[in-house]
């Protein structure tokens, strides 16, 4: 409801309307803004993903607000993005690769694009670079600096998902990781390892199986490049959105830091 309301008072604004109109939908959004902050980000929250999209909200809210009221203050929007970089941290803390969610859960991908993505909207609207080493971080994990040396992103790095659970990918693809390929997906990754369990394949699908990762897998956490195991190599398109953003937001705050990026 906030990243909806943030964005009708976006449209608004890009169109000319009334103070009144744009006065009243940052009210809504400001409403809702107020219930998001309201919930907090306890020990063992949520961070940005497709399923909390709260900081693309707040982001946006500070967006709509530039020139104008919405009842709540910039600053604590700011506060907020900030205390989801630090439950990131919190998280991170003993892992040797620094990532912001716990690993042996589902999603380990799109967390560590969406921390990313957190901390470049945090310093956009003028919060400070005290996270930016941990955001970094993130997305080094989503393109290889993990434990199974492998990026998330099909075609990313020289390793990379060739055996997607994909129906483009595997049937009308190169399964080599060489020519077409589906460039740019973006997979889970890591996943629980009982997720693994009872995997099969179905009719016309195509075997294909890549790597050596199962010596780096735990009794938590596993991670298989398999046509069959879709909790590693199932591309999404919500994961996709969310990794075109974080690229993105990384080529254009290239060289530059502070407000206004």
């Amino acid at each position: 409801m906030l990243w909806g309301a943030a964005e009708i008072a976006l449209a608004d604004e890009a169109l000319h309307a009334s103070h009144r109109q744009i006065r009243a939908d940052l009210a809504i959004a400001g409403h809702w803004a107020g219930a998001y902050l309201t919930q907090g980000h306890p020990k063992g929250g949520d961070t940005l993903n497709l399923y909390d999209n709260g900081a693309l909200g707040e982001a946006d809210l500070l967006a709509a607000t530039r020139h104008h009221w919405s009842g709540l203050a910039p600053g604590a929007l700011l506060r907020d993005l900030a205390r989801q970089l630090q439950l990131g941290e919190q998280n991170s803390a003993g892992d040797p690769f620094g990532l912001g969610s716990s690993l042996g859960n589902s999603d380990a991908t799109p967390h560590a694009f969406g921390l990313f993505i957190t901390n470049a909207l945090y310093e956009r609207y003028g919060g400070s670079g005290k996270y930016q080493a941990f955001a970094q971080q993130q997305l080094n994990f989503a393109l290889g600096a993990n434990p199974w040396g492998s990026s998330f992103v099909a075609g990313a790095g020289s390793a990379f998902p060739r055996c997607m659970q994909s129906e483009i990918a595997n049937l009308s693809g190169s399964l080599s990781g060489r020519g077409n390929i589906q460039l740019g997906a973006a997979t889970d990754g890591p996943s629980g390892a009982g997720n693994f369990e009872g995997l099969g394949t179905v009719d016309g699908m195509r075997p294909c199986s890549a790597g050596h990762y199962k010596p780096f897998n735990t009794k938590v956490v596993a991670y298989e490049d398999n046509v069959v195991s879709w909790p590693s190599v199932e591309p999404a398109a919500d994961y996709t959105a969310n990794s075109l953003l974080a690229f993105a937001l990384a080529a254009g705050s290239h060289g530059h830091h502070g407000h206004g990026r």
